[in-house]
């Protein structure tokens, strides 16, 4: 091997001693040139059979430069290294004639790697996300264990107030809970998710290794069928223990109200997340539940707003939820609520009474259930747009 250093310093013996072991380390795996494992080892054992088994080694690599033996010392060095200059400025060096077209190379058509697909991409980003799912027990496991264990606390605390006509107001109270703590249970992981996963995605997408819209779709196809499933189960537990009408129809009606309000709050944490930090999206996110439970129509009615105020409430997702649930269990002609004997007067006998004094128009529950609909694409597309302007601006 050719030196570059100085003659006294021995560093080119040293240097190409050292990375032909390491090209004997990376040969020994494939056994393409020979089992060097005992010249290594007696190589370290051996002073003097150092570099003598490596001559074979390097003419089989056809390097054509000559190895020098173990030196002695800095005049043998000096002497061996001179020669070697001399001999290679006589040598002739021959041009290469072969072009690419004569290298012994063919192409496997059939085991050919294509681009995959966006689909394809979208099944291993969905793959991908249902491990952390599962991986991550804060979000199914303890998420699904407090679903349960608040369903079951929220109903005994109302109790019956599904079919007592004394605990009517109470009943209306109860559907604002199942509304409130779906919709903060959902928005809040939301707000913190996206922040958190931003960096990854900002290497991801620069890179190229999806779309936006593809990352965007597994997200949404990955996150909603869990949200359903807890809401359901969340819907289930409460509309028993409260002693709702027992129809399959009102329930179904029931768990549909429910599952929008859960889907609807997804999407808001998607936006928050996405425009916002973590800091300033928890806020504005608490901030924007109180605004929206307050002109939800129960706390103050939509009789008593002004106009200015009730044009403001059909903003507010809360309020078509809560319509919704007061449709489902007071409206079609529900028979007469049970009034205890203990007590003289149940003014809440009659369904048609709490639907009159809450200005609630009866028949529009289908109206409510599309309008949550739309909430939950257009607060979608709102947030795939702040997504990706976020990705383009970082």
């Amino acid at each position: 091997m050719r030196s570059e250093t100085s003659s006294n310093s021995g560093l080119d013996s040293s240097s190409s001693l050292y990375t032909i072991k390491l090209l004997q380390v990376l040969e020994v795996t494939n056994k393409e040139y020979g089992n060097f494992t005992q010249a290594l080892a007696k190589a370290s054992n051996d002073p003097s059979w150092r570099l003598s088994p490596l001559l074979p080694v390097v003419d089989r690599l056809g390097s054509g430069v000559p190895v020098a033996p173990a030196l002695d010392g800095p005049p043998a060095y000096d002497s061996n290294h001179n020669d070697a200059i001399y001999q290679g400025h006589r040598k002739e060096v021959e041009p290469l004639t072969v072009t690419v077209d004569q290298l012994p190379a063919k192409v496997d058509q059939k085991h050919q790697q294509r681009r995959p697909s966006e689909f394809a991409k979208l099944l291993i980003l969905m793959k991908r996300s249902n491990i952390q799912l599962y991986r991550d027990w804060t979000v199914t496991h303890l998420k699904l264990f407090v679903h349960i264990v608040c369903a079951i606390v929220i109903g005994l605390l109302f109790g019956d107030s599904g079919i007592n006509a004394t605990k009517s107001i109470s009943n209306l109270a109860s559907f604002l809970v199942h509304i409130l703590y779906l919709w903060y249970t959902t928005l809040m992981p939301g707000v913190l998710k996206y922040p958190y996963e931003m960096n990854i995605l900002k290497k991801e997408s620069f890179n190229r290794w999806y779309k936006i819209r593809t990352y965007f779709i597994a997200s949404m196809l990955t996150s909603l069928p869990v949200q359903i499933f807890f809401s359901i189960v969340y819907a289930s537990i409460v509309y028993a223990m409260t002693y709702q009408p027992c129809v399959l129809e009102r329930y179904l009606m029931f768990t549909a109200v429910l599952v929008l309000n859960t889907i609807v709050a997804d999407g808001f944490g998607l936006f928050l997340g996405t425009f916002l930090n973590e800091i300033n999206g928890t806020f504005i996110g608490a901030i924007m539940t109180c605004f929206m439970f307050v002109f939800c129509g129960f706390l103050i009615m939509f009789s008593h707003m002004s106009d200015a105020m009730r044009g403001i409430s059909y903003l507010s997702s809360h309020r078509y939820s809560f319509e919704a649930l007061v449709l489902t269990a007071y409206d079609d002609s529900r028979s007469d609520l049970v009034c205890p004997k203990d007590e003289m007067y149940c003014h809440y006998v009659k369904a048609n009474t709490i639907l009159r004094e809450l200005g609630v128009v009866s028949g529009n529950y289908l109206f409510n259930v599309v309008t949550l609909v739309v909430h939950f694409v257009a607060i979608k597309v709102v947030g795939f747009w702040t997504l990706k302007r976020k990705l383009r601006i970082g």
